[in-house]
């Protein structure tokens, strides 16, 4: 069984010098404690978090991690959750060694929102900021996940 959590970064302010450069409002600073309080209560025990380099998914990240209790070392930023498109980034999912059974993705919309629609059978329709989604895929090897190893989707909000 491989468990993939998809969130995405908290609010944000609407301007800054960069787009990598926009920080978390104090709303979404509060909302990225909640992801990780509801996490901690749902006994989500990730061996790693992938998270975009950009400032508002690093904070989301590093908050979600404080109030769930787990380690920041754990927390790895990729580029590609920046840049790159639905199935550049599930390709890089599908390549995580096997010892990781849970992964949490922190990262953007539309390209999240693509990933649990291209990743399960049933999907949804939005993912607002700070929604958390958790899927369940009935494999052995992140190379095997896909829309019919998927058990379950759930929204966390």
């Amino acid at each position: 069984m491989k468990t993939l959590i998809i969130v995405r970064h908290s609010k944000t302010e609407k301007y800054a010098k960069s787009d990598i450069e926009r920080k978390l409002t104090d709303r979404g600073r509060n909302d990225a404690a909640v992801i990780g309080e509801k996490l901690k209560a749902a006994t989500v025990q990730p061996e790693i978090i992938l998270c975009s380099p950009a400032k508002r998914a690093r904070k989301t990240a590093r908050l979600l991690a404080r109030h769930a209790d787990y380690s920041n070392e754990i927390i790895v930023e990729d580029m590609a959750l920046y840049t790159e498109d639905a199935c550049e980034i599930i390709r890089l999912i599908r390549s995580l060694e096997n010892f990781t059974k849970t992964l949490i993705v922190v990262g953007h919309n539309p390209v999240l929102l693509e990933i649990v629609n291209i990743l399960s059978k049933r999907g949804i329709g939005n993912l607002r900021t700070s929604g958390v989604v958790k899927m369940q895929f009935d494999v052995n090897d992140w190379a095997d996940i896909s829309e019919t190893t998927c058990s379950k989707l759930q929204e966390l909000n």
